[in-house]
């Protein structure tokens, strides 16, 4: 078959995008085509911040449906996406009942195929895209937490901030017929599996495409002290452990740790 992961992975370009999910949308819809050019972005914002369809409905003339649950963003993306041909929602979307994602779409009319799906609500996507049963988007954009290693199948509980692994999503994913075409740098990209056949490659296998920048490890001294490798992301302040001076280990001539990357000890409770 022609192509690779690295021929898709490497038209990473952005526009409003967080990691140049704008330039693989655009690449992928290259191969498999538009049918009826609609999109939808959960969690949009203000409708341009870090979206990952805001090219397509602001410069290429798509259909958008865009909703978002906080008021104030609402406010500010209802300026934006005025004059253009989107429909706006304020709305927390829910798992169950008749908030979910199928039956606002079947409420705004939105054909029940649209061509690109992004979800990004810092926590719930696993179980918004769960709960999908009339809605099949030709491509879906999903949001992992980064800070999960590849081989961890994990999600949180409803209505947390911990959101879900990529493993996770990629599992889901299949469960509900997609197949899983690359990883940006907190998105899971999976194409419905009656599509997959125009993208001319193989699903790639995700250890050997995670990039595994924001994982953080926890190493422990013979004598039971902890240390991170890094401080890690989404975390604004650590309290370090002051029993020792942990600056002579990335002092060493030996460690190949420096600057934010540096072994910082913490403390561990056991009395959860």
């Amino acid at each position: 078959m022609k192509g690779n992961y690295e021929g898709l992975i490497n038209h990473r370009r952005k526009v409003t995008s967080a990691d140049g999910e704008d330039g693989l949308i655009e690449e992928v819809l290259r191969r498999v085509g538009a049918t009826n050019k609609c999109c939808v972005e959960l969690g949009a914002n203000d409708g341009k911040w870090l979206s990952n369809i805001y090219h397509l409905w602001h410069d290429l003339g798509w259909k958008g449906l865009l909703i978002e649950g906080n008021r104030e963003y609402y406010e500010a993306l209802k300026m934006n996406a005025r004059g253009r041909n989107v429909r706006i929602v304020n709305v927390m979307v829910a798992n169950s009942g008749e908030r979910t994602l199928d039956r606002i779409l079947l409420t705004e009319g939105a054909p029940l195929d649209v061509d690109l799906l992004s979800l990004d609500v810092d926590g719930d996507d696993y179980y918004i895209l769960e709960s999908l049963n009339h809605l099949k988007p030709r491509l879906l954009i999903v949001e992992y937490n980064p800070t999960i290693p590849p081989h961890i199948d994990i999600v949180q509980e409803p209505g947390e901030h911990f959101g879900a692994s990529a493993a996770a999503i990629v599992r889901l994913g299949h469960e509900k017929g997609y197949r899983f075409i690359c990883l940006t740098h907190t998105n899971c990209f999976l194409l419905r599996e009656d599509v997959f056949p125009s993208m001319h490659m193989r699903e790639p296998k995700l250890d050997q495409v995670f990039r595994g920048t924001e994982l953080t490890y926890v190493i422990s001294s013979y004598h039971g002290q902890m240390f991170l490798s890094r401080q890690p992301t989404y975390v604004n302040r650590l309290e370090n452990e002051p029993l020792i001076d942990w600056r002579k280990f990335t002092r060493s001539r030996h460690s190949k740790l420096a600057g934010r990357d540096c072994a910082t000890p913490v403390r561990i409770f056991n009395d959860l």
